[in-house]
C-alpha cells in the first residue's frame, strides 16, 4: 500500500475512536444516539469508539503482544472481580473493570496497528489533524445551527454528547496539549492558532471547573516542564502521590459547609476511609459502607478502583505510567503535561478509566510511543536508541 493509502488509513482509525456516538437502546427496542427518547442524558449510553475497539480487540487478540505485567494484573482483576460479584452482585464493578483494562489493550493494539503502517512516522500528526478537524467542525456547527460556541450535540441533535460537561472537554484540552506541541515544531503554526483559540472558548464555556482550571495551568506547565526537564516518571507519581494523600486527608477530615455536591462526594470518602479495617485494605470490597452504596460512585478515580480491587490498583498505574515514559525523546514534555492533568482530575471525577476518555488518551500516547528500530530509516533508529536510554 502507498503511503498516501497508508496515511487515509491511519486517519480513519482514529477518528472512529474519537468521534463523539453514543449509542442507547430506546423504550422501543430501537438503536438511538440521543441518549433517550427525549434528548435527556440519564440513560447510559456506550461510545462508538468501545465497540469498534471491540472489533480491533477481535480481529488482533491472536497476535497481540503484551506484558507479563499485564496478565498478571488482569489475572488479579479478575480474581477481585469474582470477590465483588460473590459479595455485592452489582455491575459497577464490571464497568471499572472495563475501563480499567480497555484503555492498556487498545493502547498496544493501536500501537501495533500504526507500527505495521506506512505511515507510523508521520501518526501524531494525522492524529492531531483528524482531532483538530472534529473540535473545528463541531465549533462551526454549533455557532452556525445552534447559536453557540458549544453544544451538546455532534452535528445534528439527533445525535447527543453524553456526559457532555463532564468528559468531552478532555478533548478540548488534549487538542490544546497537541496544537502547542505543533507550535514547538514549528509545523501547522496558523492553524494551531486557531485550533488553540476554539479550544480554550470551548472550554470556558463548558462549566466544567476541573479542565477550565487544567486549561489554565496547561501553558506555565509544559513551559515549566520544558525548561526544567523532568522525568515523565516523576512527575506522574508524584501527582499519583498528591491524589493519594488529598484523598486520604480529605476523607478522613471531611468536606462540611462546602459546595453540596463536594460535601457529598467527600463524606463518601469519610465514612469510607474511617470504617475500613486491616483485612479491608487488601480486601476493600468487603468494607460495609462499600456494600451500602451498592453501585454508587465515590467520584474519585482513586478510590474507586481501590475500593473494588484493592492493591491491585498499584500495579495498574504503574502499567500506566510506563505507557507515559515510553515515548519518543520529543514528547516527553506533552507525555508530562498530560500525566499530570489526568491524574490530578482523578480527585473529582473518572478520568482514566472512563471508556471514551480511556480510548482517546490511549490511542493518543500510541501515536507518541517508541517504536520497534526495525521499521525505521536509520536516522530514526538513532531516534529509539535514544529513546530507549532514557527509559532504561
Amino acid at each position: 500500500m502507498s503511503q498516501y493509502g497508508a496515511k487515509l488509513k491511519l486517519a480513519l482509525l482514529f477518528a472512529l475512536l474519537v468521534f463523539p456516538i453514543f449509542i442507547n437502546v430506546g423504550f422501543s427496542g430501537s438503536i438511538r444516539f440521543d441518549a433517550d427518547p427525549f434528548n435527556n442524558l440519564g440513560a447510559p449510553s456506550l461510545p462508538l469508539s468501545v465497540l469498534f475497539f471491540c472489533v480491533l480487540f477481535v480481529l488482533s487478540c491472536f497476535r497481540l503482544k503484551l506484558t507479563r505485567n499485564i496478565y498478571v494484573l488482569v489475572m488479579i482483576l479478575l480474581l477481585y472481580l469474582i470477590g465483588n460479584i460473590m459479595v455485592s452482585g452489582n455491575i459497577r464493578p464490571f464497568i471499572i473493570f472495563f475501563g480499567l483494562v480497555v484503555p492498556i489493550l487498545n493502547y498496544f493494539i493501536v500501537r501495533e496497528y500504526i507500527i505495521r503502517s506506512n505511515a507510523a512516522v508521520d501518526a501524531h500528526e494525522i492524529f492531531y489533524l483528524v482531532v483538530s478537524c472534529i473540535v473545528l467542525s463541531k465549533f462551526l456547527i454549533d455557532l452556525l445551527f445552534f447559536g453557540n460556541a458549544f453544544s451538546n450535540y455532534f452535528i445534528t441533535k439527533d445525535i447527543v454528547i453524553y456526559n457532555y460537561y463532564d468528559y468531552f472537554p478532555f478533548v478540548y484540552l488534549l487538542t490544546l496539549l497537541m496544537a502547542y506541541q505543533m507550535m514547538l515544531f514549528r509545523k501547522y503554526v496558523l492553524f494551531s492558532v486557531i485550533v488553540c483559540f476554539v479550544c480554550y472558548s470551548c472550554i470556558f464555556f463548558s462549566y466544567s471547573r476541573l479542565y477550565q482550571v487544567l486549561s489554565v495551568l496547561l501553558v506555565p506547565l509544559f513551559v515549566s516542564l520544558k525548561c526544567v526537564r523532568l522525568p515523565v516518571a516523576f512527575v506522574f507519581y508524584t501527582s499519583l502521590a498528591i491524589v493519594i494523600v488529598l484523598s486520604i486527608v480529605v476523607g478522613i477530615l471531611g468536606g462540611e459547609n462546602l459546595e453540596e455536591s463536594l460535601s457529598v462526594r467527600f463524606a463518601h470518602w469519610h465514612h469510607f476511609l474511617l470504617t475500613l479495617n486491616f483485612y479491608e485494605l487488601i480486601f476493600p470490597f468487603l468494607n460495609s459502607y462499600r456494600q451500602e452504596m451498592n453501585s454508587g460512585s465515590f467520584h474519585n478515580e482513586f478510590l474507586e478502583i481501590f475500593s473494588y480491587f484493592g492493591v491491585s490498583v498499584f500495579l495498574y498505574f504503574y502499567i500506566v505510567n510506563e505507557i507515559f515514559v515510553k515515548v519518543q525523546p520529543k514528547f516527553s514534555v506533552i507525555s508530562s503535561v498530560l500525566a499530570f492533568s489526568l491524574m490530578t482530575g482523578m480527585l473529582v471525577q473518572l478520568n482514566i478509566t472512563n471508556p471514551y476518555i480511556g480510548i482517546i488518551w490511549s490511542t493518543f500516547m500510541a501515536t507518541i510511543s517508541c517504536r520497534p528500530v526495525h521499521i525505521f530509516s536509520y536516522e530514526n533508529n538513532l531516534v529509539n536508541k535514544k529513546c530507549s536510554m532514557a527509559i532504561g
